[in-house]
């Protein structure tokens, strides 16, 4: 049913992307600060946060007014960022889609698509719309953009660099250096962490956390695994607190085993904010990494990566070690492999952590 439904949105984006054409234009986008952008991201939470380093620097560079059409699974990674003056919630449905690019043709000059990849429903909305400047990467669907930017290499580039691409549209330089993802959760989320960690640690000098979360069960590294690598920062004698998604509730406290603090919400709020105060974080693939991003948290990332030669989506600019399988699943990443590069980064990581602290105590 799922490969029926992928052939059809292929059919209508073909006739579709067959019968409307933008006006093009060779020219740069001259945004201002009298300019009304929409930013355009209807995918998932990573997805979101990997698009706010370009939301950033045209809003930062421009001051022009910033919008965001975003999905019901992202929506809140823009409604608290600085640099977005509203965001819009896409609902599904012919008559709201029709209201809605009404309502985009009226209120916005410029139409930045943030997708990587291409999105039917995301062409249809653009393509319908009567907004004058219309922006994005070279990739399938340009008939319905006035400008375009190349789209680099998947292979050879972070996605974040890709998605940059469309700030020389702008005429913006950007130094890549510097870009981060931006989000910010809420003095009360922050505040429930830090009563969490003040609850189950005694002023720890360095926390580690081991997020065993992701998007799908298939990036589940197994019971067993986490239990050997508790057991090697116990070793160590690293305070550690077990990051899980409500969903892995009763595999985080059947690895715990009441010996480690367990963190469970299901507010991202929440989520981003212990983040936030870790140190050192082992995770696989998904939006925590990206959160390690925002808060230069030091990362150790495992991945599964199966029939594609796309560059993987490390935290973008921060400290990071990986170990990547060529498979569908973690079922043949065992923790053997995983500790030998483990072993190095994390003593590198530590070590550093305490040179800087001695440092820091001889200057005050």
């Amino acid at each position: 049913m799922k490969e029926i439904e992928i052939k059809l949105r292929k059919l209508i984006t073909g006739i579709f992307l067959y019968l409307i054409k933008a006006e093009k234009s060779t020219g740069k986008v001259t945004i201002n600060s009298e300019s009304r952008v929409l930013f355009i991201n209807l995918n998932r939470i990573g997805d979101a946060l990997v698009s706010t380093p370009l939301i950033g620097l045209v809003k930062r560079k421009t001051n022009c007014y910033v919008g965001v059409l975003a999905g019901a699974k992202n929506h809140f990674v823009f409604d608290t960022n600085p640099y977005v003056n509203k965001t819009i919630r896409y609902s599904k449905g012919i008559v709201a889609s029709i209201k809605l690019t009404r309502e985009i043709s009226k209120d916005y000059d410029v139409i930045v698509d943030l997708h990587d990849g291409i999105s039917t429903t995301v062409s249809l909305i653009i393509g319908l719309s009567k907004v004058p400047i219309k922006v994005g990467l070279e990739k399938g669907n340009e008939k319905i953009y006035s400008h375009t930017a190349p789209k680099l290499d998947p292979s050879k580039s972070h996605v974040v660099d890709r998605i940059l691409q469309l700030s020389s549209l702008m005429g913006l330089d950007s130094d890549l250096e510097k870009m981060k993802v931006d989000y910010n959760y809420s003095e009360i989320s922050e505040e429930i962490v830090n009563n969490f960690i003040s609850d189950n640690f005694d002023n720890p000098a360095f926390l580690v956390g081991i997020n065993i979360s992701a998007g799908s069960d298939a990036r589940f590294w197994g019971v067993k695994r986490f239990k050997s690598l508790l057991g090697y920062f116990e070793k160590d004698k690293t305070p550690v607190v077990i990051i899980s998604a409500l969903k892995d509730l009763s595999k985080a406290e059947e690895i715990s085993n009441s010996k480690y603090a367990v963190f469970c919400s299901p507010s991202f709020d929440e989520f981003a904010a212990l983040i936030s105060k870790l140190d050192f974080l082992f995770t696989p693939d998904t939006s925590a990494v990206h959160l390690a991003s925002a808060y230069n948290v030091p990362t150790f990332a495992i991945y599964a990566r199966y029939q594609t030669n796309d560059l993987i989506w490390t935290p973008y600019n921060t400290t990071c070690e990986t170990v990547t399988i060529e498979a569908p699943d973690f079922s043949e990443l065992n923790f053997e492999t995983v500790q030998e590069k483990l072993k190095i980064f994390y003593r590198k990581i530590k070590d550093s952590n305490a040179s800087d602290n001695s440092l820091s105590e001889i200057v005050n």
